[in-house]
């Protein structure tokens, strides 16, 4: 089973893969003031700098991280020597139903914007898999895929065709813009066929029988005695080396005996086949794009075949001519034979090429006053609480910095902060792990607004002169500068005579405008055809409609991708709506420091989002019996009087109980405006569910406002309420695709009721 422990390891690879980051190149900005609260840039982070409004002059600061995997799409092909040499009988099945078996379980849920392929190679070469978007769970990599190229590779050894297989498949592939290129070679460099154009061919002698049973296929001078090959090196340097279909030394076809072959070779100095087949590869290897990293795992040829070690040396020296095309330099050769050290290996290198911000990294914030181009100070009035310390959120793990001396603070994660107070007031914090693909880090910390001014009006000010993050160099990546987003505070000054006064907060953000004109379908089916009323939703589901339903004016306005919360991170599907909706004001976390986006809403959870678009005064008795203690008490009352919910007919609310969809889209179309009414739809052009057709159920209307996009008019009951009279039924919106422009992570794995397009189905 040793060709099983292999390909498992690769398969540990490709479920890695959604870790693999995009290249870094250099990027400039210029800081020209206040600007949006994040910056994407080309190296695959996102960057964004937020300051909480003043309270008693004090702000919070976050800056924030993000290293989203659809910033970074990879492709990677890998080329599997499958020779028995390395692996072992070609033509078991068993090792490959394990190798499948193990992609499904560790792709599951991994993988996001991942291309791969897998090419296989003995004396001809098959692309086993062709290059595609990973699903999540592998469902497109199968068994019967890999089972029908081993069938189709015949006996032997052709590096060459692997090669070129490979990288036509990766090439050839419909990729996004801007996706990071891999390769992966895994061989012992052993070769003794070679391609002319498209049909593999060498000049083996053999003793009889066929070639796929010549005792000479793979080792047809060592055996006869001859172990003068020639260094890659030296064939490399040759300017007679042979080129395709001109290889010759003798008669293939006279089946002459082992020994005038050997002899022939050594009268004529000609190239053996094992020299033309890794001269030949060592070419191709020449011809792989520089956009494309090629990195190579390789273990002996032979290596406990003392009669072969002539064949040992030089496939070696293909093997570390391969890793010297490695722009990372993490290839390498194997000197132990053993499969478990490749398994280990492999997992090294993707552990290495998930990086994006490599440890020792730097995020510099300047806090104090500077010099203008001009040469005259500029005043940025914040100055750091270094009282408060600071804190780093890495993940769903927070650190506390422990103060080590009077302006120094580590942290358990190896970060450490070195703070300079004075006229350029800064510090500089330098990463203690790396930033991998769709991970997060934030820090946080306090600074008090310390100089202001003090005339009547309202007034500006930026929380620090410039921030920015070092990417440092690494192997193969040149490094770059990435600045961040510098918020601003806005502020008045008032109250108190005899010359005093206070620093008053800006008036409250404007509220988040929500689009009460187009009545969109903004939830759809579950794929089993239903629309499920009595179900829960889910927080994140909420997050996402609400983010839907702004006019593009105010979702531009309080657009963002990041956010305080441990569990959203760049590759959550509602990344975008969770951190635009926080930043209205409009959603909040736990204490814990969490969103919970796959939780279930609770009913007053629901009711407290929902009356925050809206300006609502209330300060009379409590309208339900069960809330006098409850931690949402005001806003259920608020969301009462603006007529947003309702409670049951026994006087309670039931705040901690989860809101259904049905309870949560009478209230959306509330917040709405939407007033749809039974006898005034359009039911032979409408979409209809089977488990919403009765048409006396109190949901009944709402389901199909929320599932149907349409237009109306607006008529009057007797008592003067307004309710909708539907004119026409409009296509439902593709919101993935709509939502495209504004958000880097459009939908879900599972799409579900919200989401109508996935995740591998875009672009």
């Amino acid at each position: 089973m040793r060709k099983h422990r292999v390909l498992a390891g690769i398969l540990t690879v490709i479920m890695l893969l959604g870790m693999i980051p995009s290249a870094l190149a250099a990027e400039t900005a210029v800081y020209n003031g206040p600007e949006p609260p994040q910056k994407t840039y080309t190296q695959g982070v996102i960057l964004g700098k937020t300051a909480t409004e003043l309270k008693n002059n004090e702000t919070t600061l976050n800056l924030t991280i993000s290293a989203p995997s659809d910033q970074s799409p990879v492709a990677v092909e890998f080329v599997l020597d499958g020779t028995s040499s390395l692996h072992g009988v070609v033509s078991s099945t068993q090792w490959v139903q394990d190798m499948m078996d193990s992609i499904k379980a560790n792709l599951k849920g991994k993988l996001d914007n991942v291309y791969a392929g897998i090419t296989v190679f003995g004396k001809t070469a098959e692309v086993a898999i062709p290059m595609r978007l990973v699903a999540d769970d592998g469902s497109n990599f199968t068994v019967k895929m890999l089972l029908d190229a081993m069938a189709k590779i015949d006996v032997g050894s052709n590096v060459e065709a692997g090669l070129k297989s490979g990288l036509e498949d990766l090439e050839g592939a419909n990729l996004p813009k801007n996706t990071k290129k891999y390769m992966v070679l895994i061989t012992d460099g052993g070769s003794y066929f070679w391609m002319n154009g498209d049909e593999a061919v060498n000049n083996s002698y053999y003793t009889g029988g066929t070639p796929a049973t010549a005792s000479l296929m793979n080792n047809d001078a060592a055996e006869g005695g001859y172990t003068a090959l020639r260094s890659l090196a030296d064939m490399l340097k040759d300017p007679s080396a042979p080129t395709a279909g001109t290889e010759t030394y003798g008669d293939a076809s006279a089946h002459e005996p082992l020994a005038a072959a050997v002899q022939q070779i050594k009268d004529t100095k000609a190239y053996t086949n094992f020299e033309t087949g890794i001269y030949r590869a060592a070419r191709k290897l020449n011809e792989i794009p520089g956009d494309v990293n090629l990195f190579t795992v390789g273990r002996p040829y032979y290596a406990d075949t003392p009669s072969l070690s002539a064949l040992t040396k030089l496939a070696g020296e293909f093997v570390a001519y391969a890793a010297g095309k490695d722009k990372t330099g993490l290839s390498r050769s194997l000197a132990s034979t053993k499969l478990e050290d490749l398994d280990e290996v492999l997992e090294q290198i993707v552990e290495k090429m998930s990086i994006i911000v490599p440890k020792g990294s730097t995020v510099t914030d300047v806090i104090g006053r500077t010099q203008s181009d001009k040469g005259e100070t500029e005043a940025y009035d914040f100055d750091v609480i270094t009282e408060d310390g600071f804190t780093l959120v890495v993940g769903d793990k927070t650190y506390t910095g422990t103060r080590v001396s009077e302006n120094t603070w580590s942290f358990a994660d190896g970060s450490r902060l070195v703070y300079t107070p004075g006229a350029n007031e800064h510090f500089v914090l330098t990463l203690g792990q790396d930033i991998v693909r769709g991970g997060k880090v934030t820090l946080r910390y306090n600074a008090e607004l310390a100089e202001y001014d003090a005339s009547s009006g309202h007034h500006d000010v930026l929380t620090n002169v410039e921030a920015y993050l070092d990417i440092i160099p690494t192997v193969g990546n040149e490094g770059a500068r990435c600045r961040f987003p510098e918020p601003s505070l806005g502020y008045r000054f008032g109250g108190g005579g005899g010359g005093g006064g206070t620093v008053i907060p800006d008036e409250d953000p404007p509220l988040a405008d929500l689009n009460e004109s187009d009545h969109y379908a903004y939830i759809i089916g579950r794929k089993d055809g239903l629309v499920h009323p009595e179900a829960n939703i889910t927080r994140g589901e909420v997050a996402t409609i609400y983010f839907r339903m702004l006019t593009d004016e105010s979702r531009n306005e309080l657009w963002s991708q990041s956010n305080p919360y441990t569990d959203v991170q760049p590759d959550t599907w509602c990344n975008a709506a969770v951190s635009t909706m926080t930043r209205a004001g409009v959603i909040e976390g736990f204490s814990d420091g969490t969103f919970r986006p796959s939780a279930p809403i609770t009913r007053a959870q629901f009711a407290t989002i929902a009356v925050r678009f809206f300006e609502v005064v209330y300060s009379g008795d409590d309208k339900f019996t069960d809330i006098a203690d409850h931690w949402a008490r005001d806003y259920i009352n608020k969301a009462a009087e603006a007529a947003l919910i309702n409670g049951f007919s026994d006087g309670t609310f039931r705040p901690n109980q989860n809101i259904t969809r049905a309870q949560a889209m009478a209230i959306f179309n509330r917040v709405l405006g939407r007033a749809p009414e039974k006898d005034h739809l359009l039911p032979d052009e409408m979409i209809t569910w089977p488990d919403n057709m009765d048409k006396n159920a109190w949901y009944y209307a709402n389901m199909q406002e929320a599932t149907n996009s349409h237009e109306f008019d607006i008529a009057y009951d007797a008592d003067g309420e307004p309710y909708e009279v539907w004119t026409d039924i409009l296509p439902v919106r593709d919101w993935a695709a709509f939502e495209e422009e504004w958000s880097t992570v459009n939908s879900a794995a599972n799409p579900g009721e919200v989401i109508s397009v996935p995740a591998n189905a875009l672009p």
